[in-house]
């Protein structure tokens, strides 16, 4: 703009640096444009008005140069009054036209000129300005949502566990420049969901400390809430679920086996693990765990790719006696010093120099089945992207088959048998497979729902099941969000992401954090009220020229209204124990001056076609001004407010999307609800809450 206003002087400069004075031709002129005044005057169209007004000050501004002694400052309005307060005998009322300082002829102008302006065809700005006014209402909301899961996080810690990247980028973040930073939340929340398995573990350790919030009741519900997952995860089903997430985890990092049957037999996984009323039972169960423990652990390979002892190595147990005789001597320590028995049945008396062929057998499709792992393990890194599924459920079936032979002690002595109860061990390690499963292969909504079910399973001595339910039902929501985000292809669909799951601040939030500012706004939302005159019903012309009876608003009592305008908006925040509020409200006066709502609602309901091809948009068709008190809420940009505003003629039937005009409106006393969209900043205080 600022080049076309100076293209603009520098024309005028050189028309004036090339303008010589000839009073012959300068007269001739003024003469011609006394005449086409003349030919205009009894005409009254607005188009005739403003041609006339122009004649006269093309008139004057020619007839400047010849006064600027007689009238000195004087300006093309001025230089009439002051030729004839002169009494140049050449000049008289006759060849002086009225100029735009005399007022009946600029009230006709002023009314030619609101004419001209009523017709202006606007139709490609409303659209368009309907279209931005769309777009932002629904970028304010995915905003607010940023605010909110901020306040969530801080409210619900067990998410900053579950989400430690995400918890990290929003802590940090710019919440009115999150459009920017949408790759960097797509990728905090894809390393999130790849630890999905390790992050839910650390949920076991989660204690009261970690509620945060200052407000005592969201306190106390974060204390009862975290108090009922630490109960969960202690309950027998719990101890299942806690051990399969530590072998799924396990197998997704590559743990070497050995450690990982290590790991679930150590406190708080399986050695915790009591589901029999019968002790003897329960003694049966960990005592089983534990031989398949000190076995595994007994014939762990050093090679850091390898998970046991090699067939040769093993095969050196059955040949070479001395080496058999330690090895076996070292293994019986071992199971004494740690009292297995099961069934009645010490194992050390299983163990003897004539028995230990079976120990060796058992070794041995111990080390086939990790053998099995590894080469599926092996073959994923050379899979080609449509075959990975089908090779991560391989690795995960195959480490399933692994823990069942494992638990088959009877292969060493038929007395041996670990109570049938391991088989639900399994169900519950083959639903942490399929989580890992479906985070293998990026199946991340999947991944959630699994995730979901698996803390769903009932579970008879846990009393807090409602208040689990609320996190479950928060994870199911943020979960799922955190899933479409992440396999969003681009910016837009991650916006659609956040659409989904947003609730009602975004710039709305500035003109809060400011004592005093001044904003060109825009509001968008329902209005219902009184209008005068009541008249209910109207005659008047659909785009085709069809004379149609048309109902104001359809004689619906709310109607969709987006005006727009200047707001002058204070903040209400006050301080609260010596603080200021963290998120004050605003109340403004807002003066609107047009009203899109028609073309808004279209625009909500058909994204694509012109409305030019519906109709005309003229200026008057949205010309709606008006007053209004309104209060915007803390944390949300939402706002509600009373006043008056003259109804646009543009108006919309809900019903088939097709726009009509008023042939006459009236003045509406509203309370309207609405979201806050201020468009630019005219003016701003510089005491703000915001910032110190």
């Amino acid at each position: 703009m600022k080049y076309v206003l100076v293209s603009i002087a520098i024309f005028l400069f050189s028309l004036l640096k090339g303008y010589t004075q000839n009073a012959y031709y300068d007269a001739l002129q003024l003469s011609n444009i006394l005449t086409q005044i003349d030919s205009l005057e009894n005409v009254e169209t607005a188009e005739a008005v403003q041609l006339k007004r122009e004649k006269r000050l093309h008139f004057y501004r020619l007839l400047m140069p010849y006064v600027k002694n007689t009238c000195p400052g004087a300006t093309p309005d001025s230089i009439r009054s002051c030729l004839l307060a002169k009494r140049n005998p050449f000049f008289s009322t006759a060849f002086l036209p009225s100029s735009s300082g005399d007022i009946s002829v600029s009230l006709k102008a002023l009314r030619g000129l609101a004419g001209a302006a009523g017709n202006l065809d606007v139709t490609t700005f409303a659209d368009g300005l309907a279209q931005f006014l769309v777009e932002r209402t629904r970028e304010e909301l995915n905003v607010a949502f940023f605010q909110k899961f901020s306040d969530f996080l801080e409210n619900y810690p067990e998410f900053r566990i579950i989400f430690p990247n995400t918890n990290t980028f929003i802590a940090y973040m710019n919440i009115g420049d999150y459009a920017n930073t949408l790759n960097t939340l797509k990728e905090a929340f894809d390393k999130d969901l790849k630890a999905l398995l390790t992050n839910a573990l650390r949920l076991t350790h989660l204690d009261t400390t970690a509620c945060s919030s200052a407000n005592p009741e969201d306190h106390n519900k974060c204390a009862v809430r975290i108090n009922a997952i630490r109960n969960f995860f202690n309950s027998n089903n719990g101890i299942l679920i806690r051990s399969a997430l530590q072998i799924g985890n396990g197998i997704m990092q590559q743990v070497k086996i050995p450690d990982i049957l290590d790991s679930i037999v150590r406190p708080g996984y399986l050695s915790n693990y009591a589901p029999f009323t019968n002790d003897q039972d329960n003694i049966n169960l960990l005592n089983g765990l534990r031989l398949v423990r000190i076995i595994s652990n007994s014939i762990r390979s050093v090679d850091p790719v390898r998970n046991y002892i090699s067939g040769q190595e093993l095969l050196l147990l059955k040949t070479n006696e001395k080496l058999r005789a330690i090895f076996f001597g070292l293994l019986y320590e071992e199971i004494n010093g740690n009292n297995v028995v099961i069934n009645n049945v010490p194992v050390t008396t299983v163990l003897q120099p004539g028995r230990a062929e079976s120990f060796i057998d058992y070794m041995e499709g111990l080390a086939n089945e990790a053998k099995e792992i590894q080469a599926v393990w092996g073959n994923i890194k050379t899979i080609a992207e449509p075959e990975l599924s089908k090779q991560y459920g391989a690795v995960f079936e195959q480490f399933r088959s692994l823990l069942q032979y494992a638990a088959n002690l009877q292969i060493i002595d038929p007395q041996l048998v670990i109570p049938p109860v391991f088989t639900q061990i399994l169900n519950q390690t083959a639903g942490v497979f399929e989580i890992a499963h479906d985070i293998s292969v990026k199946n991340y909504n999947a991944a959630v729902l699994g995730f979901l079910k698996l803390l769903s399973i009932e579970t008879p001595a846990f009393n807090n099941r409602d208040t689990m339910n609320q996190f479950l039902r928060a994870f199911l929501k943020y979960g799922s969000f955190a899933a479409n985000v992440v396999t969003a292809k681009d910016p837009t669909e991650v916006k659609a992401a956040i659409k989904a799951v947003a609730l009602p601040a975004g710039s709305a939030a500035l003109k809060k954090q400011s004592s005093f500012s001044i904003t060109v706004n825009a509001y968008v939302g329902l209005v219902t009220g009184y209008s005068q005159p009541f008249a209910k019903t109207f005659t008047t012309k659909d785009p085709a020229g069809n004379i149609v009876t048309a109902r104001l608003h359809g004689s619906v009592p709310v109607s969709l209204f987006a005006p727009v305008g200047f707001g002058f908006n204070w903040s209400t925040s006050s301080k609260k124990n010596g603080l200021e509020k963290k998120y004050p409200g605003a109340v403004s006066a807002f003066v609107s001056v047009i009203d899109v709502g028609a073309l808004v609602g279209f625009r909500f309901m058909q994204d694509s076609g012109l409305v030019s091809d519906k109709m005309k948009v003229k200026l008057a068709n949205i010309f709606a001004p008006g007053i209004n008190f309104m209060y915007g809420f803390p944390k949300a940009p939402l706002s509600v407010g009373i006043g008056a505003q003259w109804i646009p003629s543009l108006q919309r039937n809900a019903d088939n999307n097709e726009f009509f005009v008023l042939t006459e409106s009236g003045i509406r006393y509203q309370f309207h609800f609405a979201v806050d969209i201020p468009v630019f900043s005219l003016r701003t205080s510089r005491k703000s809450y915001l910032y110190p």
